[in-house]
């Protein structure tokens, strides 16, 4: 029964890693370090999702667990978006910046 297990929460992070390199394919890594961390996202999700629950006969919850912690650990892998060019990015890059009054250094005598 846990080999099964095992499988169903593999399968289940990988389509939550496919899903995020179908919805975001420029701002996530390469394919196989996305499906890979959703596979392996998911079955340690399972796995702990099984343990709180106390063992076995709760799988809808269980594999709730997994897809949710998959999820979580695949979000961790986007890319912010690159900046528009020709528009900042806050209110503060858009304030001009405070002219500095130049210091006049005085010679020693």
């Amino acid at each position: 029964m846990l080999v099964w297990e095992t499988i169903v929460f593999a399968a289940a992070g990988l389509v939550v890693g496919l899903t995020a390199v179908r919805l975001l394919p420029g701002r996530l890594p390469r394919r196989p370090l996305t499906l890979g961390t959703g596979a392996c996202a998911g079955v340690l999700g399972g796995y702990v999702t099984r343990t709180v629950l106390d063992g076995p006969g709760h799988l809808p919850a269980v594999l709730a667990g997994a897809v949710l912690v998959s999820a979580a650990l695949v979000s961790l892998l986007v890319r912010s978006r690159p900046p528009v060019a020709g528009r900042a990015r806050t209110d503060a890059a858009r304030r001009p910046r405070p002219v500095r009054a130049r210091q006049v250094r005085t010679p020693i005598a």
